[in-house]
């Protein structure tokens, strides 16, 4: 079995192969099975990923879950602590370059302090379908992971779905993972 960093690899050279146009189909498919779910349709809080060119794309995910009213939380790495927390925005206004110049709340948007009647969603270059993942290596989702009480939704393109990935003890699963061509559930 290819090791974490080989996967990383392996799986960013796939998503670089995609066209600009299959790329936004496959986003477009996941983002309304999303919208599909009724722990979508339930919750008031959504915990999003503001996502870089190679992962799938959340802009339109939290461009309607503005529009259907919900809180919307992305997240703050602080890099020296390993720590990620959840901070609410209000648009993409309230947004700045942060950790490897991706974009995080400015520091006047408030922390999200309760995550009752959540989903979060989880990215990864890969899952299996055992909804493990492999991320980007800095682990910064498995520890968040580790005290979250909500919902966890790993959204990921299925050419990069795998039968099983290694995982280690700090590794945690998502409850539901969404592929544009299939949703998959723990308790599956």
């Amino acid at each position: 079995m290819k090791t974490k960093s080989q996967l990383r690899s392996f799986y960013k050279e796939i998503r670089a192969k995609f066209s600009p146009e299959y790329k936004c189909k496959l986003d477009i498919e996941i983002a309304e099975k999303l919208f599909s779910l009724d722990e979508y349709k339930k919750c008031k809080t959504i915990l999003a990923f503001v996502s870089k060119d190679i992962e799938v794309s959340t802009e339109a995910i939290i461009t309607k879950a503005f529009s259907d009213g919900k809180t919307v939380a992305v997240p703050r790495c602080d890099a020296q602590r390993n720590t990620m927390t959840f901070c609410i925005i209000k648009s993409r206004d309230d947004l700045r370059a942060g950790y490897y110049g991706i974009p995080e709340p400015k520091d006047t948007c408030d922390e999200l302090k309760s995550f009752n009647s959540s989903i979060c969603l989880v990215p990864a270059l890969a899952y299996d379908k055992k909804l493990f993942r492999v991320g980007f290596g800095k682990g910064f989702y498995d520890r968040f992971l580790n005290d979250y009480s909500g919902v966890s939704v790993g959204v990921c393109y299925s050419d990069c779905i795998t039968e099983q990935l290694p995982c280690d003890e700090f590794d945690r699963p998502v409850d539901i993972l969404i592929t544009d061509n299939i949703i998959y559930r723990k308790d599956n």
